[in-house]
């Protein structure tokens, strides 16, 4: 009985493989008729496919990674661009205040300059006022010093 069963299996797999091989050799056949008639065009627009990997590359990010359309790749850069300059700009968030933080620019001197206008006078009602102070124009240091309460 099992013996039966097997080759009624083996020949319902064989012919149902050699379905598939003729439906594939048929779609193989009408895939390569239908890019012959447009090889032609296909060079005329894009001579050694240059354009088409150039759009395949636009779709990698800063960081490496391949996105399913360049709209997606160009909004992955932007907010990998924000959280670098965000990093960059020694923000101190509302709600650290708690936490003392000490902040250095090696290169403070070199690529910024600093004039003292005037004083402000503004009550803070919540948060804190920092402010940065360079007391050499060669110093290539700057500490920050507290006004009123934080």
């Amino acid at each position: 009985w099992m013996n039966e069963r097997k080759e009624e299996f083996d020949r319902w797999r064989e012919e149902q493989e050699n379905s598939f091989q003729d439906w594939r050799e048929g779609q193989e056949s009408d895939y390569l008729s239908w890019f012959e008639s447009i090889k032609d065009i296909l060079k005329s627009i894009d001579p050694g496919g240059v354009m088409l990997a150039e759009l395949m590359d636009a779709r990698v990010d800063l960081q490496g990674v391949r996105h399913e359309s360049i709209s997606e790749r160009f909004l992955s850069d932007l907010n990998y661009l924000y959280q670098k300059m965000k990093a960059a700009l020694f923000t101190i968030e509302y709600g650290e205040i708690e936490v003392t933080d000490i902040l250095q620019d090696d290169l403070f001197s070199d690529n910024h300059e600093v004039e003292k206008i005037e004083t402000v006078e503004f009550p803070i009602e919540e948060g804190a006022l920092i402010i940065a102070t360079v007391d050499d124009p060669k110093q290539n240091v700057f500490t920050l010093e507290k006004v009123g309460v934080i």
